[in-house]
């Protein structure tokens, strides 16, 4: 994690089935996130982890896996696309 971020939330979106071959990314992904997992604790930073399609949708999530932070005092979102925030 860089920093304070400011991020109260994480949220990673994908298919949560190990062995399932609706997202072959999620996987890998999953496995990333989990390296980071501890690291974003000791920040304040809850992760949360959904395998709900439709819920993915209503955050503008159209594409699997995704993960999105949601800022402090923000209502909506930031879909995260890589690099650093």
């Amino acid at each position: 994690m860089h920093g304070n971020m400011n991020v109260k939330k994480c949220l990673l979106t994908c298919n949560l089935s190990p062995d399932s071959d609706d997202c072959k990314q999620c996987g890998r992904v999953l496995a990333e996130i989990e390296h980071i997992d501890d690291e974003a604790d000791g920040a304040g930073i809850d992760f949360v982890k959904i395998d709900d399609k439709q819920m993915a949708k209503e955050l503008g999530v159209f594409a699997l896996p995704a993960v999105l932070f949601f800022k402090m005092g923000a209502k909506e979102p930031v879909i995260y696309a890589g690099g650093t925030l």
